[in-house]
């Protein structure tokens, strides 16, 4: 903490700061190491909590500590699992001194954010601010604006199965207060206002570093012990308060002789409410074989998401259509369910379709089912379907689909005769006329034979004696396709690489194009030949009709010579399923260089000369390199280590019996091609 919050003097000796008005002495915390404090925020970030039993739950939870004074206060990066959130943010700073420090605002995930409350009555400031997330959150921050630079603390929690009323999480927010005072224990009350809702807090210590001591049945979320001297912890009821009106004091039993601020607040629990659309479904009278369909549509009514886990329905003849289970539905969505009821007696039927779910209401919501099965009279035709759709069918192949005939009236039924229209459509099998008995069904097959690449439709029509109708059509639909021609083209089916010089390399290039009709697949690509290796290329690679893809060969010569090799193609072309390029290349051996030199021993030396020393440096270069390990006895020297395009500077000193080098020789300068 700063030495300077008020009401301190800005006095500060031998890590000791002094109260003007006490002599109370308050020790620093020696700064924790940055991995520490890195693994502190990391376990925080990790944080999680499981769903409370009145359905209030934290999904995600991050903090991150800032020590280094900052102007802002940034969380981890985070991310929710469910729409219609609560979310709160915990902020906890540190002061400069003569202006107390407050939020000014705070940004993140798109949303808009609220101060819910603040405590700043003594030095730094505890602050909670509200947002509401009506969807899903992807990998999202949230940053603190802060009105001086000091150290602080942010966390970020997320509450589904809150109450989803007012704007920007208001309806989610019950009581809030704040507590403190230059000592004691921090804490703060309030009167909840709401059955099962949950009380959460921010606090700072201004004095000291110290680990808190929670209070009975209370939950720490998270807690920096900040290497200034400070602390900015987070904590909570460990479980929703059960009744309305309970007085919840939040805190900590230690320390006791700190300066404190400390804001709480009070969450208030959604309720999840189902409502449906009809407590009755009644279908009158019903032909048995026929079916009567009615819907029925259930609706989240309440304050928070209702989930229907599960439908039972029961009663001869009913059923369900058209709905997936379980569904989670947000305040205001519904979800409609198709119930049938397909007598197969004559007479009453009763039944009951029983929704499952979390509504406030009852965990079972009934609705009565009732319908009356008439008996058919006479003969009755029907069919399994209306239409038959034969979808993709290749030129020059057939596809065949059946249908079943069935006698469904009170009497037998006569087939008299089945036609069919339609350009490659025909019936397989059958011979008319064909009597069916009651119950008794049977079995048609038509099949699609297209002969051009071109949607058909058609019609297979039935006369019988049937009382639904004398005719009954089928609709036939299929599309002929041209059958498959994967075409493989080759830019080239040759590359040459020229001549290149031993230990260099060069690159060529074949473009693959695909010419025919459908995509063709390179399924593996090989090369064969001394120094010549594939450069780049994934295989497989599929190439649609029209495009292009690269195969680059690498020509990397290891020796002076001419030589030869293949690049190997497989395919599923129709021109071939292996295609070849043939690769060249020629070598030429690297030109290597060397220096002679040649000097004059000295003409006269107080000691008898043993030897020489040749010393070369690069041009440009004052370091000069001893290149000769033992001495010279001759006045000449071949250096065979130079490099091309370099200059290099050379000189010879005299040495005698004893290792004493003369001073250097004049300098000559060399320059390699």
């Amino acid at each position: 903490m700063n030495v300077n919050d008020r009401p301190f003097c800005s006095c500060q000796i031998a890590h000791t700061r002094y109260n003007c008005s006490q002599s109370r002495t308050f020790k620093f915390v020696s700064k924790p190491s940055k991995l520490l404090q890195g693994l502190a925020a990391l376990l925080l970030a990790l944080a999680s909590w499981d769903a409370f039993p009145a359905g209030i739950a934290v999904d995600a939870s991050v903090s991150a500590n800032h020590n280094t004074a900052g102007k802002t206060s940034v969380s981890p990066v985070f991310s929710t699992k469910s729409t219609n959130e609560l979310l709160l943010a915990f902020i906890a700073t540190d002061t400069t001194g003569s202006t107390n420090t407050r939020v000014l605002s705070v940004t993140g995930g798109g949303l808009t954010w609220v101060l819910a409350h603040r405590a700043n009555a003594q030095p730094g400031t505890s602050e909670i601010w509200r947002a509401f997330a009506p969807a899903v959150l992807h990998n999202v921050n949230v940053t603190a604006t802060l009105s001086a630079t000091v150290a602080s603390s942010i966390t970020v929690s997320s509450f589904s199965g809150v109450a989803t009323t007012g704007s920007y999480g208001s309806g989610a927010i019950g009581a809030t207060s704040s507590g403190y005072a230059p000592s004691g224990e921090p804490h703060a009350k309030l009167v909840t206002t709401h059955n099962n809702s949950l009380v959460v807090g921010v606090g700072t210590d201004s004095e000291h570093a110290i680990a808190r001591t929670l209070m009975p049945g209370e939950v720490l979320m998270s807690q920096d012990l900040a290497p200034a001297g400070d602390t900015y912890w987070v904590q909570r009821m460990a479980a929703p308060i059960p009744l309305k009106g309970t007085t919840v004091s939040l805190g900590d039993t230690a320390p006791t002789t700190d300066r404190f601020n400390m804001s709480i607040c009070e969450i208030l629990p959604g309720t999840p409410t189902l409502a449906v659309s009809a407590s009755s479904l009644s279908f009158g009278s019903v032909a048995d074989g026929t079916t009567k369909t009615l819907t029925l549509t259930a609706k989240s009514s309440g304050t928070s998401p209702v989930t229907l886990s599960s439908d039972t329905i029961a009663g001869t003849g009913f059923s369900r259509t058209s709905s997936t289970l379980p569904a989670t539905l947000s305040p205001g969505q519904s979800v409609t369910f198709n119930v049938e009821f397909a007598p197969k007696t004559a007479g009453a039927d009763s039944g009951t379709l029983t929704l499952n779910s979390n509504s406030s209401s009852g965990s079972k919501t009934l609705i009565s089912l009732a319908g009356t099965g008439t008996a058919v009279i006479g003969p009755r035709l029907s069919l399994s379907a209306a239409s038959l759709p034969f979808g993709n069918v290749v030129d020059g192949s057939s596809k065949s689909l059946t249908l079943t005939l069935s006698s469904t009236g009170t009497a037998s039924v006569e087939v008299k005769s089945a036609s069919i229209t339609g350009t490659g459509f025909s019936l397989v099998a059958g011979t008319w006329p064909q009597t069916l008995a009651v119950g008794q069904s049977l079995t048609v097959s038509v099949k699609f034979a297209p002969t051009t690449a071109a949607a058909d439709i058609g019609s297979l029509t039935l006369s019988s004696t049937s009382s639904s109708g004398a005719t009954s059509a089928v609709s036939l639909t299929g599309t002929g396709t041209a059958a498959p021609d994967p075409k493989l083209g080759l830019s080239t089916t040759g590359l040459s690489f020229g001549t290149l010089t031993v230990g260099s390399s060069g690159d060529a290039s074949v473009t693959l194009s695909s010419t025919g009709t459908s995509a063709v697949t390179v399924s593996a690509g090989s090369v064969a030949g001394t120094g010549f290796s594939l450069a780049n290329g994934s295989f497989p690679m599929a190439i649609n009709p029209g495009a292009t893809a690269t195969v680059t060969v690498k020509f990397a010569p290891t020796a002076a010579g001419s030589d030869t090799g293949t690049l190997t193609l497989t395919s599923n072309s129709t021109l071939g399923t292996s295609s070849v390029v043939k690769l060249t290349g020629t070598a030429d051996a690297a030109t290597t260089y060397s220096v002679n030199l040649n000097w004059n021993p000295p003409a006269s030396s107080p000691a008898p000369v043993a030897g020489y020393h040749v010393y070369r440096s690069t041009s440009g270069s004052n370091a000069a390199a001893l290149l000769n390990s033992t001495l010279d006895v001759q006045t000449a020297y071949v250096d065979s280590t130079v490099s091309s395009g370099t200059t290099y500077v050379y000189d010879v000193k005299s040495v005698d019996a004893e290792g004493i080098e003369s001073a250097a020789s004049n300098q000559t300068t060399v320059t390699i091609p």
